[in-house]
């Protein structure tokens, strides 16, 4: 894959070949160079997403709707180099032409922005997805060799044990089978099975008049509290109040964070957004939003973050202050009450959460 040249739309030195070393020339293997995943693939997350060198954090550097789709167009162009990704390179193409023009006639260009996003992120789902399908199916080519390698194995085995020098291997077995046949037979002809206490305990009450307890069990002390039953099966425990949903706090799915340490190594964490809102109605409506919300807090740490280290509260409080006036210019005032970060390893921390669930 040839390196993006240097243009007034990505910055200088960035190379499609490698997006983790923006100033190094391509190397002979290009994708050797990118980031991969411990399967061995292509760590698309990274790749579209590390805010130090991502595709998506390039394209929300540009300035102008031109610049949008110019660099965009890049992206793809160098994506889809294969004949048979023409037809597909070109709709992909086409679609951003559309919202480019759309931008164009509105002057918008967070408009051309949150569009371009869209296709690259339809982009790298794609791959995860051909990703984990290629490791799927090499996993299960694997376990097929396993198993058939095995099958061969016993198979050879068998023919092995009833071949002339290993009659006596076969009359071994087959007097074994059939000892353990009689002493299952005489076994059950006897009466009870070994170990069934249950005939035991029956016989001896017989004998005796008295039943014999093998397991005694002790009857729990506590006491049940008491519980109030409710229309549609629900229970509560008196005292219990209900608390009100809303207003409701979602914490979205965290970004992942590319840093320099003072030492100027490479480093990564995560700040998981979250936003405060108001009611059934908002809730929804930011549930539909979601890949724009996450644009929006994206965009908003990527403007004042530091040249090192993890961005400290009060940089965070800034950057959810912008967040939260950008979500509401675009889904109406009110949309969300409040907003803000949380930063990986704190204890609010949800590495799982899942907003709209």
């Amino acid at each position: 894959m040839a390196a993006l040249s240097a243009s007034p739309f990505c910055p200088d030195g960035w190379h499609m070949d490698n997006p983790a070393s923006a100033t190094t020339a391509p190397p002979d293997n290009p994708k050797a160079s990118w980031p991969k995943t411990p399967d061995g693939t292509i760590d698309w997350e990274v790749v579209f997403e590390s805010s130090e060198s991502g595709l998506i954090p390039l394209v929300m550097q540009a300035q102008s709707i031109d610049g949008v789709k110019a660099c965009t167009t890049l992206i793809i162009d160098q994506l889809f180099t294969r004949k048979n990704d023409e037809a597909h390179r070109a709709k992909l193409n086409q679609i951003l032409t559309a919202v480019a023009g759309r931008a164009e006639s509105a002057g918008n260009i967070d408009f051309a922005r949150d569009g371009a996003i869209k296709i690259l992120r339809s982009v790298k789902q794609e791959r995860i997805l051909k990703a984990a399908a290629y490791v799927a199916k090499k996993k299960r080519e694997a376990e097929q060799g396993v198993s058939s390698r095995t099958e061969r194995r016993g198979v050879a085995a068998s023919i092995e044990v009833f071949s002339g020098r290993k009659k006596i291997i076969a009359v071994i077995v087959l007097l074994s089978i059939v000892a353990a046949t009689l002493i299952g037979i005489a076994t059950f002809m006897s009466g009870s099975p070994p170990g069934d206490e249950t005939t035991k305990a029956t016989e001896e009450k017989a004998a005796t008049g008295k039943e014999t307890v093998t397991d005694e069990v002790t009857p729990s002390t506590e006491k049940p509290s008491p519980v109030t039953r409710e229309v549609g099966g629900s229970s509560k425990s008196p005292g219990d109040e209900a608390k009100p949903e809303y207003p409701k706090t979602v914490y979205f799915k965290p970004l992942y964070w590319v840093i320099k340490t003072k030492k100027g190594e490479r480093s990564f964490t995560y700040y998981q957004p979250f936003a405060v809102v108001p009611d059934a109605k908002n809730f929804t409506l930011v549930c539909t939003k979601l890949p724009s919300i996450k644009d929006s807090y994206n965009l908003a740490v990527a403007r004042i973050h530091p040249k090192t280290g993890i961005a400290d509260a009060a940089t965070l409080a800034r950057a959810a202050e912008r967040a939260k006036a950008r979500i509401n210019n675009k889904l109406g005032a009110g949309s969300i009450l409040g907003a803000g970060y949380v930063v990986g390893g704190d204890k609010a921390f949800q590495p799982n959460a899942k907003p709209c669930h």
